[in-house]
Formats: C-alpha cells, sequence, structure tokens
C-alpha cells in the first residue's frame, strides 16, 4: 500500500452575530466522498469529517464560534478529530 500523507484543513470563518457564519455546517459545499463525522446533533460543537483528495486523507473541521457552551467538551472533540484525521486509512 502507498504511503498515505494526511492533511488537516479546519475553517475558522467566526463570529457572535448568529450570522449564518455561526451555523456548525460550511457556507460552501465540500467535495464528493466528504464523510461526515461531527455536527449532526446539537452536542456536536464542531462540523468536521474527512474526503479523499489526490491520494490524500484530508480532514475537515469548521469552529463556528471561539466561545463554546463547554472548553472542556469542545477541547475533547477537537482533539478526537485531530486524532481521527491523522489515522492512517484501514483500508
Amino acid at each position: 500500500m502507498a504511503n498515505v500523507c494526511p492533511a488537516v484543513f479546519i475553517s475558522l470563518f467566526c463570529s457572535t452575530d448568529n450570522r449564518p457564519e455561526d451555523r456548525r455546517a460550511p457556507i460552501f459545499s465540500l467535495p464528493s466522498g466528504f464523510q461526515q463525522r461531527l455536527g449532526r446533533i446539537a452536542a456536536d460543537f464542531f462540523y468536521s469529517g474527512v474526503f479523499q483528495a489526490d491520494g490524500l486523507k484530508i480532514g475537515f473541521i469548521r469552529v463556528p464560534s471561539y466561545t463554546p457552551p463547554s472548553s472542556t467538551v469542545a477541547l475533547q472533540q477537537f482533539e478526537d478529530e485531530m486524532v481521527f484525521s491523522s489515522a492512517k486509512p484501514t483500508a
């Protein structure tokens, strides 16, 4: 199997005015094959997932605000997503 170099893209379009930018989901379309991980339920602070491009596994995480309801939960979710996005594929 060829080596796969993981990459992570972080979207930091944040505001605090309840504008569309405050939503978890990005305002742009994600690439085909994007596999969403976080952002489906209210307990998910981030919107995240992975996709493949040019043989690379690319992780995406959107930070909707700099003021999470719980810093502890947000930091744990962020750390978990970095670990997941950096892991080599199993197949």
